[in-house]
């Protein structure tokens, strides 16, 4: 890969360096230092006095702050802790959002995920659709829609927020899936020093850095990991290096900034998916013709934002972000090489304020962002996996405007109003310059509005209910002009949510139902060997689900953690497929984990992966697959004060199972390539050290 990113990123980390301390020293507090004697000088001035009785409290951490904020939503949110996850092998999506409900992660090989929220984007053959990804709060998605999760690093995660829906309204987000937030640490809530280091089946071996640190009004923290495994299919190795930094300085008591630095160099083979009888044969062999062309995606990216929090007054907070990036991608596939040069801009600007004087909500957001997209793509065919035949240049230009706006109104202490629109106009302009008649210039427009209610049974129970809009114009792999396939529609639905929380000693409980009837969905098209056709537009479909998450002690000991997630995707009297389930979506996911923590060196937590129902290979449903059921067995604990272990078996039984699956139209009851064969019985283990 290139090294000019590389470059870029070092440069910016050793600023980040000089500008902030990364070890933090506990000198004490100023007032410690500034009342402290010499032990003569007790001694001369020693009185007796009696104290009255201190109360101490445990701080509250920004994850606490995270899932109050989501509280106040009146629809469906999740927080997903870092400890959640980090006992485990950690390396895609699916292992950090397993308990997330609603959530649809699917490992299909390595480290490539497939992620779907109510049924978004889940005909997406690559990369992601209908899901707004941001870190930190900034946007990580392309101006066109699209995303991909390779920059993310699981290990440089404090938690993860997930607005499922409208729901991510609050962040401008207006597709079906809503959005999810991916927060790192800083200076001032990360460990002075910490070490991972981790190896496990398939040749996997690992090893991440951590530091940071508080001085004054600065502080930062630094990031790195080096990763890579064999893959236990043919083709499916996977190495990366991901390094990331943030540092802050509060300029004043009303004024923040903060710069945040990300760099990926990821190399990512593609083994493709098998017919079903080829996954019952031989499921390690790679797809026809994968490993001789090398089909793989190997990306290098740089990335920069910079973020001021302003809050002039004590109950308004304005937030300003810039952030760019550049991303060279080089995609071998079977059906030629991509060359890919990348580059995302944009601005976001976000108030909230709260003009309550009571319990009774009175809290306005309001935000504009605007971001675009250009793109260079040089297309070849593929030669042994080499770039061969030069096939033509494709230019991208991607641009994206949303304006929002969010009323909260507490009509009492325990009964509050929302209310909220979203206006987004986004521009598509493709420049093929081989095959002119392939290009366009067209301008999209969407009015998103949503209205909920928010009622507090008590201090521990909320219920919710909502009514909104969404809509998704086609990204650029999806928007296509092709000869008998004009460019598609704007998808557009209505969803109506109702819901029920609860927070109260350590329970948490939070379950919700949707229903959404969805105009133009986007229906991917692709031949026998999975090449893509385009993508086209259904005439109506419906999507409907009840999510369920719930996490709670059953003893000192013992504690539950669950999820459970029923998807019903179906058309709605369509002409080709009639009210057919759709394609891709497995209508049951139970995830459930017991741990049992009886010292502090030992936690023992086996671990329960159901998938039910019948999994459609094609809209037709003709084929399908039949789910699975899975043992996983986790055992952590802590070495000494500052050290941490732990051993992550996978499927225990040595299931033979399909992971995830292809979407296709009509196969006709045919055994095709749809497949992606599940890893076999596995062992991870790690140690991570603090200090």
């Amino acid at each position: 890969m290139q090294s000019k990113l590389y470059l870029r990123f070092v440069y910016g980390a050793a600023l980040v360096a000089i500008a902030a301390p990364v070890f933090a020293q506990d000198t004490g507090s100023p007032s410690a230092q500034s009342n402290a004697v010499s032990s003569s000088e007790a001694e001369s001035t020693a009185v007796q006095a009696t104290l009255d009785p201190i109360r101490v409290s445990a701080p509250r951490s920004a994850q606490d702050d995270a899932r109050e904020k989501l509280d106040l939503r009146a629809g469906g949110t999740s927080v997903i802790g870092a400890e959640e996850f980090e006992d485990s092998r950690a390396t895609t999506l699916s292992d950090v959002l397993i308990f997330a409900p609603g959530v649809v992660a699917q490992t299909r090989h390595g480290e490539e995920t497939r992620l779907s929220i109510r049924g978004s984007g889940i005909q997406r053959g690559f990369q992601l659709r209908g899901i707004q990804l941001y870190q930190d709060g900034i946007p990580l998605n392309f101006a066109d829609g699209a995303g991909d999760f390779q920059s993310i690093d699981p290990l440089a995660l404090e938690f993860v927020e997930i607005w499922r829906g409208a729901n991510a309204l609050e962040y401008g987000a207006s597709t079906l899936g809503g959005a999810v937030n991916f927060v790192t640490p800083t200076g001032q809530t990360s460990a002075p020093v910490a070490t991972r280091l981790d190896a496990g089946s398939f040749g996997q071996r690992r090893v991440n850095l951590q530091a940071g640190g508080a001085q004054g009004n600065l502080d930062g923290f630094l990031n790195l990991s080096l990763g890579e495994q064999d893959g236990w299919r043919d083709q499916s190795a996977t190495r990366a290096t991901r390094a990331s930094a943030n540092v802050g300085h509060r300029i004043s008591d009303s004024l923040e900034a903060r710069l945040y630095l990300n760099y990926v160099d990821s190399e990512l083979e593609l083994p493709g998916a098998l017919t079903l009888a080829q996954t019952n044969d031989d499921p390690e062999q790679a797809a026809s013709r994968y490993s001789e062309l090398n089909a793989s995606n190997d990306y290098e990216m740089g990335r920069a934002a910079l973020r001021f929090t302003w809050a002039p007054v004590e109950n308004a907070e304005i937030t300003t972000s810039v952030f760019y990036s550049e991303r060279d991608r080089h995609h071998p596939t079977i059906f030629g090489i991509l060359d890919q040069d990348a580059r995302n801009m944009g601005v976001d600007v976000r108030g909230v304020f709260d003009f309550a004087e009571t319990d009774a909500a009175r809290r306005l957001v309001v935000g504009v962002t605007g971001a675009q997209y250009l793109a260079d793509e040089d297309r070849y065919s593929n030669s042994d996996g080499q770039r061969g035949t030069y096939r033509g240049r494709t230019e991208l230009d991607g641009r994206t405007y949303t304006t929002y706006a969010e009323y909260s109104h507490g009509l009492s202490d325990t009964l509050t109003i929302q209310a909220g629109a979203q206006f987004t106009r986004a521009d598509r302009t493709l420049d093929n310059l081989s095959s002119p008649t392939q290009s366009y210039d067209k301008s999209f427009y969407g009015l998103s509005p949503k209205l909920g209610v928010l009622y507090e049974i008590s201090d521990a129970d909320q219920v919710f209910a909502n009514i909104s809009r969404s809509f998704e114009p086609a990204p650029f792999g999806e928007a296509r002009v092709l000869p008998d396939l004009p460019l598609p529609d704007a998808q557009e639905a209505t969803t109506f949510e109702i819901g029920w929380r609860r927070r109260v000693s350590g329970v948490n409980i939070e379950a919700a139902a949707y229903y959404s009837t969805i105009d133009n969905e986007f229906l991917a098209l692709v031949d026998e060997d999975g090449a893509s056709l385009g993508t086209t537009n259904a005439d109506a479909t419906v999507h409907r689900g009840f999510e369920f998450g719930a996490s709670f002690p059953l003893s000192e000991t013992v504690a539950l953690k669950a999820s459970y997630t029923w998807n019903d995707f179906r058309f709605d009297d369509d002409a080709s497929f009639g009210n057919n389930n759709l394609a891709g979506v497995p209508p049951h996911i139970l995830n459930a984990r017991l741990s049992w923590a009886p010292v502090s060196w030992l936690t023992v937590s086996p671990v329960v992966e159901w998938r039910g129902g019948k999994t459609w290979i094609d809209h037709a449903n003709t084929v399908n697959d039949n789910g699975h059921a899975l043992l996983h067995l986790g055992v952590s604990g802590n070495l000494f004060e500052k050290a941490e272990w732990f051993v992550d078996a996978r499927n225990l039984t040595d299931e033979a199972y399909v992971s995830s699956t292809l979407v296709r139209d009509n196969v006709n009851g045919a055994d095709s390539a749809s497949y992606f064969p599940g890893d076999p019985r596995s062992v991870f283990a790690g140690i991570r050290f603090r200090w």
